[in-house]
């Protein structure tokens, strides 16, 4: 009886030994799982950076569409008009143009280039001042033929035609300009899709200086076209009436 008292001792503290008791009412806290790949660690589900890993840009997370030209991007400085398949650098016109509350520039007496189609037409300006300095919209302002000039002799209107005529009218169209990766001294203006521009001419401003381009067909928008009364103060104009 003894030994028997003995046996089951030892045994009793051998199995106390290899299985301690937990506290009544609580478990034991289950063991993190390892990840299945090291790519989850360093990104948790929840969307936060792990601990010890750099931050990512928002940028990086966030990256503008590209917008997509019909045309090759040009490698010489100066601004262009681009129709599918062709590119068009514009010259500047010789004057500035004036500030959008005057009605009219003062007279221009160059002819524009010969004409574009205005049929999926954008823009390209590439200048090494736009790295610190890009605009967010950019305008197109209307350049309209002068046609006739009235005048006063001796108390009678005399409608005299005009040739070769222009000023840069207040009419104006407002794009946005969109940046192109990688390339800072470059910008995009782009019209949505569908826009046209009325055959006549144009002048794509930038600082103060406009750069012209012309619109191909006949010209049937009156904002295309002007008319003036010389008076003894100057001239005034004013658009020309719908035929």
């Amino acid at each position: 009886m003894i030994g028997v008292v003995l046996y089951i001792a030892i045994s009793g503290w051998i199995y106390l030994d290899r299985h301690p008791a937990t506290a009544p009412g609580h478990t034991a806290a289950p063991q993190p799982p390892l990840p299945l790949h090291p790519q989850a660690a360093a990104n948790p589900p929840d969307g936060r950076q792990a601990p010890g890993q750099p931050q990512q840009s928002v940028a990086m997370l966030r990256v503008e569409p590209q917008p997509i030209l019909p045309f090759a991007l040009p490698r010489t400085y100066g601004v262009y008009a681009g129709t599918p398949s062709q590119l068009y650098e514009l010259e500047a016109l010789p004057i500035r143009v004036p500030d959008p509350r005057v009605l009219a520039s003062a007279e221009i007496t160059k002819p524009s280039r010969p004409p574009i189609p205005g049929d999926n037409l954008a823009f390209v300006v590439f200048r090494r001042d736009l790295v610190n300095s890009a605009p967010q919209t950019m305008t197109v302002r209307v350049v309209a033929r002068v046609e006739r000039t009235t005048k006063f002799v001796n108390g009678k209107p005399s409608v005299v035609p005009v040739e070769g005529v222009w000023r840069v009218r207040s009419r104006s169209y407002e794009f946005k300009v969109s940046p192109l990766e990688g390339r800072n001294e470059m910008i995009v203006v782009q019209p949505n899709p569908g826009f046209a521009f009325p055959p006549g001419r144009y002048a794509l401003v930038l600082n103060g200086i406009g750069y012209d381009f012309t619109v191909a067909g006949t010209i049937t928008a009156p904002e295309q076209c002007l008319e003036q009364v010389e008076i003894v103060s100057g001239s005034v104009l004013s658009e020309c009436p719908k035929a």
